[in-house]
């Protein structure tokens, strides 16, 4: 096989993180009336940016999951504790867990093919645990690696020290990341020297950062086994 290694992100990748989102921010957002359709949709814009943010090293994780609230009740003129809306989202957050189509036939065949498959993700270690745990795929995996137990966040270098040391130091040419992120699982594999393949399902328009691109799931099993795409 070609890559006997596999390291896959979580959000948007197996797990379908865009719909999580919308049931845990209406449920935080609807105590306070309004619009909560409407106020969900821009709170998903702010948390992205403010993502980013972090990926970029621009700001700390916990300033950035409170700030993403005091964006948001900013924008909608909301007098409210924006730390204690962090806390109930996160709480929310932990309790839906969808799968993302594919995502288990391709966990499924890796692992009937032979592959180590690791988790490695940014989200915070207690809605992870709880939403991997809930999906159903946390039998097909050799491990999962959260930034917040690590204490370093994709895309640093740091973070896939961690790993690839957890790992015992296996050789690069022998993994491969897949993932949606260019911010952070495109860039990280590219600083570290490992190949990288970009989960695109919409036709989103990209650089030349990564080595592999697909559509669909099922499509990285050629890539890892070596056969063309």
């Amino acid at each position: 096989m070609r890559y006997p290694i596999v390291l896959a992100d979580a959000d948007d990748t197996l797990l379908d993180f865009t719909r999580s989102e919308a049931c845990a921010i209406r449920d935080t957002l609807r105590p306070f009336g309004g619009d909560t359709e409407r106020m969900a949709e821009e709170y998903s814009a702010i948390n992205k940016q403010c993502w980013q943010a972090f990926e970029r090293g621009e700001i700390e994780k916990e300033a950035m999951l409170v700030h993403r609230f005091s964006l948001l009740f900013e924008r909608y003129g909301i007098s409210a504790d924006p730390k204690q809306a962090n806390d109930d989202y996160r709480a929310n957050l932990g309790g839906y867990s969808y799968v993302l189509p594919q995502a288990e036939e391709l966990c499924r065949r890796l692992k009937v093919r032979g592959h180590k498959l690791y988790i490695i993700t940014n989200g915070t270690t207690a809605v992870q645990t709880r939403r991997f745990a809930a999906s159903g795929l946390e039998g097909y995996a050799d491990g999962v690696f959260i930034s917040e137990q690590l204490g370093v966040q994709k895309p640093e270098t740091g973070f896939f020290d961690l790993v690839f040391s957890a790992l015992g130091m296996p050789d690069k040419r022998d993994c491969v990341i897949l993932g949606d992120s260019p911010t952070s699982d495109m860039l990280g594999g590219e600083r570290y020297g490992v190949d990288t393949c970009w989960f695109n399902p919409h036709g989103k328009p990209g650089g030349e950062r990564w080595t592999y691109e697909i559509r669909s799931l099922l499509d990285f099993l050629p890539i890892a086994e070596g056969g063309a795409l």
